[in-house]
């Protein structure tokens, strides 16, 4: 393979992006800390193997089907929207990006099977739910809107950190499901503001999402709505025990980010002044979990 073609499938692959896995195994571990406190580092690499090679799969298959149907080409491009632009650039490595997409998928699938066989089978039901989620996100779930709007959260959220901590802890408790309920609410909003920029592209090749249905300023309310739900994710965990006290700046984070998107609707029609609001809205998703993850280790 050239160079070219290996810049195109490390573009397709989003690799800046895959930063959020990390936090997000760094959460689960954080949580399974709280029981164990001690380390199974073969199963961690493990772990770490199997979510960044899912993350990896998502964004490489988004790239072709969306490639494939046209969408990409007329995506108003932004450093969080649209697509990486690789593949428009260079539809000869269509296929290329596909084989990566599916490589990847069976990476997921390998290290998910060899994690149920040390850890258990209640495992195979959420590994499953997280395969399907990554093979069909792009070309069926975009088309409902309560799918667009909840499965990235349950994917990155609640099957990732729940089973970060279970197979590292060999058990699910309260703080493990409210930790979990943070990157839930957080990843959701993460597309949900994404969409934005994409309205009238995504609605003529045949997206189905919440702004297009019901616009950015029903959007926006649903996107606070999440914010102050995880907020008070946390909050329950401090009030029950199940948090340190100290994990409250994390809330104070999330209770100021909470009109990111009512703010993003008021500037729609000038995509260029939302940039800075979708910058805002990812590292939010990014610290959030990291404060949070950093108060755990102290519990």
């Amino acid at each position: 393979m050239t160079w070219q073609g290996i810049a195109v499938l490390l573009a397709s692959a989003r690799v800046p992006f895959l930063l959020l896995t990390l936090v997000l195994v760094l959460l689960g571990v954080a949580s399974a800390f709280t029981v164990t406190h001690e380390m199974a580092w073969g199963k961690l690499a493990v772990i770490l193997l199997t979510a960044v090679s899912a993350h990896v799969s998502v964004n490489a298959l988004n790239e072709y089907f969306d490639f494939r149907i046209g969408l990409d080409a007329v995506t108003e491009k932004t450093p969080f929207s649209g697509g990486s632009g690789a593949l428009p650039g260079n539809p000869q490595q269509a296929k290329s990006v596909l084989l990566l997409g599916i490589a990847s998928l069976l990476v997921t699938l390998a290290g998910g099977l060899y994690l149920v066989a040390v850890t258990g089978p209640e495992l195979l039901l959420p590994g499953l739910a997280g395969l399907l989620i990554v093979a069909f996100y792009t070309p069926w779930m975009t088309r409902s809107p309560l799918l667009s709007l909840v499965m990235p959260g349950a994917g990155f959220g609640l099957i990732m950190v729940i089973g970060t901590a279970y197979v590292l802890a060999g058990q699910v408790t309260l703080t493990m499901m409210l930790a979990s309920l943070v990157p839930f609410f957080l990843v959701n909003n993460l597309l949900l503001l994404n969409q934005f920029p994409d309205i009238r592209a995504d609605r003529e090749h045949g997206r189905r999402n919440l702004p297009i249905l019901y616009g950015t300023t029903v959007s926006g309310v649903v996107y606070m709505l999440f914010n102050l739900s995880a907020a008070a994710a946390v909050l329950a965990g401090i009030l029950l025990g199940a948090m340190p006290v100290n994990a409250v700046l994390a809330v104070v984070l999330l209770l100021a980010a909470s009109p990111i998107a009512l703010m993003a609707a008021k500037r729609a029609v000038d995509m260029k002044r939302v940039i800075p609001l979708m910058t805002m809205n990812l590292v939010v998703t990014l610290v959030v979990p990291a404060l949070l993850s950093l108060s755990l280790l102290t519990l």
